[in-house]
């Protein structure tokens, strides 16, 4: 198996920071297109359902290597300042893939 790394974290917005936030996480994005020599990146943010105002955000990485260099890197550690000035609480972390499952779908067509 080729190892994968992902991002993911944990937001916990401010009441009424939402609209903020989101506006924050795609600036953040875009930061991460701006990092010179990286890789493509696909992040997904979703949102809790039962609580408006958590959010989780996650994303593939070719290497260790891009995750640290993302780090670093001056403008994406000023857009990520932005987004956790706007929450309560923050955990973000990285990961490497152990293990991967598939499924046949039981579904009858």
């Amino acid at each position: 198996m080729q190892e994968n790394y992902y991002t993911h974290a944990l937001w916990h917005v401010k009441e009424g920071k939402a609209e903020e936030f989101l506006v924050a996480w795609k600036k953040f994005a875009h930061s991460l297109s701006q990092v010179p020599n990286s890789p493509s990146v696909r992040g997904t943010l979703i949102q809790s359902i039962t609580d408006p105002l958590v959010f989780y955000s996650f994303g593939p990485w070719e290497t260790l290597e891009d995750i640290h260099t993302m780090r670093n890197n001056e403008k994406v550690k000023l857009a990520f300042t932005e987004i956790v000035e706007l929450c309560q609480d923050t955990k973000p972390a990285h990961y490497k893939t152990v293990m991967q499952l598939t499924f046949p779908s039981s579904r009858k067509q």
